[in-house]
């Protein structure tokens, strides 16, 4: 039996299971980066995160067909529909195995023929091909397995599966763990958990929706082409804002492989790890929050979709503070730590960059979901897309004629990046018929608390003794999350503070 709770309760549990999922994900990296780098070097691990970042490519893909398949079973679940509801549901399923077979079918013999499409040193040549191979049927599964998803989102417990994550990355650690303490470094093993913790994600995520929303069943005849090119003909905007999104940050380590070096990608790869976990974190805390803002919105009660944006704002506003706070003041000791053999400076200098680009634009990520929610993806499409090439042109120019190097690659993103500053909390706004600056003094305060939390924090540990062990970094890290926390908590109690004056006057 499921318990009942209300929407507030929903939100913190989900928050709390994403929060989880994030950690364990994190000391799971963590181990990883480390291991695979301290012992088989920089330019591996390159190639694990390059693996990964490969199936974003795919995703363009994909991404049409799965974008609105979990709105549309969802509204129509909720308007008790249930037929066609499961008409959209069976078919994706089905839309999505053909999918995976095509890519298989093409990626693998793209695969055997790697090192000729990228630098990859003699001796990593056959494991670099087998983590690719695991990787792309890992990344098949996860297309297949989406729609499954859709039992907590309706549900509105999106904890259930932030849980199931959490095992997810247990699993994976449990198998690395496993196949390097028997075994030895081999970074195809890295694809073995992978695939073998998607299994399982697969698997229960299967469960929650026999659970959770029985009504939904697998059934070949409900297949429906129709629904099948409704749905691409709306995601398909949803694929050209992704392909966007790869010209703007992924193919960063492709074009640092092929115009600077395999180790320079490796390097920067760690930095961008760093990023994709904060980010993931990030994604979680918004995703969190998706349920309710699309129950709101098919409400049609527009002032309190308004509402519950904002609150998504000022917790992913604060969160993003806190991380970058925190890494600004530790990120040195950490890298001297974690990964003593590498350029800890340098290490160091990328990941503050990457974080800059990609975290302290965090506060605007819950308003990307009204684009979805108003089916206006265009503009945003067309911007993403615009500022993608101008990313790819710059680096490239930077690259080859400057002597920025590995900088110029992060740099143009970061530069980039902070267009949505600007485009995307005036356009969402404008797809609610809002006022323009209706999100802007969320975005203000969140610029305020960061520069307020990063110069306090900054300066009040500026003398303090590097950490030359694990036990002096923990205790830094603690004294930097409270000060964050209560800078915070200050800045909130001084905000009611002002409103409930300005509701007396």
């Amino acid at each position: 039996m499921i318990k009942k709770y209300n929407d507030n309760k929903l939100i913190a549990f989900n928050m709390i299971w994403s929060i989880v999922a994030v950690a364990v994900n994190y000391a799971i990296t963590f181990f990883m980066t480390s291991y695979v780098t301290n012992t088989a070097g920089a330019e591996a691990f390159g190639f694990v995160t390059l693996s990964n970042t490969l199936t974003s490519y795919i995703d363009v893909i994909s991404i049409a067909l799965n974008a609105f398949a979990c709105r549309y079973i969802s509204i129509a679940f909720h308007k008790g529909n249930i037929e066609e509801a499961n008409k959209y549901f069976n078919s994706v399923i089905i839309a999505d195995t053909v999918l995976s077979i095509f890519i298989i079918a093409i990626g693998i013999p793209t695969i055997f023929n790697l090192e000729r499409i990228l630098n990859i040193s003699e001796e990593l040549v056959f494991d670099v091909k087998i983590l690719f191979v695991l990787t792309l049927l890992r990344y098949t599964i996860t297309i297949i397995g989406t729609v499954f998803s859709v039992g907590t989102f309706i549900t509105n417990r999106i904890s259930f599966s932030e849980r199931q994550k959490s095992i997810s990355y247990l699993v994976q650690g449990f198998f690395l763990i496993f196949l390097f303490g028997i075994f030895g470094t081999r970074i195809w093993y890295v694809g073995i958990a992978l695939l073998i913790a998607s299994v399982y994600v697969f698997v229960t995520n299967i469960h929650y929706t026999r659970v959770l929303t029985s009504e939904l069943r697998f059934n070949i005849s409900k297949f429906d082409t129709v629904a099948v090119k409704k749905l691409i003909s709306l995601g398909i905007w949803n694929s050209i804002n992704n392909f966007g999104n790869i010209l703007n940050s992924g193919l960063d380590l492709i074009v640092t492989n092929l115009m600077l070096s395999p180790s320079i990608m490796g390097e920067i790869s760690i930095g961008k790890s760093l990023g994709t976990i904060c980010n993931s974190l990030l994604e979680s805390a918004t995703n969190s929050f998706r349920p309710k803002l699309l129950q709101v919105y098919a409400s049609g009660n527009i002032k309190t979709l308004v509402s519950e944006l904002k609150k998504a704002m000022k917790t992913t506003g604060m969160i993003s503070n806190i991380i970058f706070t925190g890494f600004v003041v530790c990120g040195r000791d950490l890298f001297r730590l974690w990964l003593p053999t590498q350029n800890t400076e340098f290490l160091y200098i990328i990941a503050v960059i990457v974080l800059m680009s990609d975290i302290i634009i965090g506060v605007v990520k819950p308003l990307y979901y009204v684009f979805t929610l108003t089916k206006k993806l265009k503009l945003p499409c067309f911007i993403t897309i615009t500022t993608g090439i101008i990313n790819v042109i710059s680096m490239y120019i930077l690259i080859k004629y400057t002597s920025l190097g590995a900088y110029a690659v992060v740099l143009t993103t970061l530069v980039l990046n902070y267009v949505h500053f600007f485009d995307t909390p005036i356009y969402a706004a404008f797809c609610l018929r809002e006022k323009l600056t209706t999100f802007y003094s969320s975005i203000i305060e969140h610029f305020l608390t960061c520069f307020i939390q990063v110069f306090l924090m900054y300066w009040a540990f500026f003398r303090f003794p590097n950490c030359n062990n694990w036990l002096m970094f923990v205790l830094k890290c603690a004294m930097v999350g409270v000060g964050t926390i209560v800078i915070n908590a200050i800045i909130i109690l001084l905000e009611k503070y002002w409103n409930r004056r300005r509701q007396q006057a």
